[in-house]
């Protein structure tokens, strides 16, 4: 797979299995999530798991932007 923005090779994916517990904050939202799972949300995260892949090279965060305004609960 190639960065979206650069093209570089250097992609890191980053996949962590949650123990029932998630927490979510971005000021600019207004929003403060403390739950037990992940809300869903396209190319990052969802249910009991977070997952998403970063350039090494450009730090450009791999997927489809800008995400739609977050509720401020799950």
């Amino acid at each position: 797979m190639k960065c979206q923005k650069c093209q570089s090779e250097r992609i890191a994916s980053l996949d962590c299995q949650h123990d029932d517990r998630f927490s979510f904050y971005c000021e600019a939202d207004g929003v403060d999530i403390q739950a037990d799972y992940a809300p869903r949300v396209e190319d990052l995260c969802g249910g009991d798991n977070t997952r998403f892949r970063v350039c090494l090279d450009c730090g450009q965060m791999q997927g489809k932007f800008p995400k739609e305004k977050m509720e401020s609960r799950c």
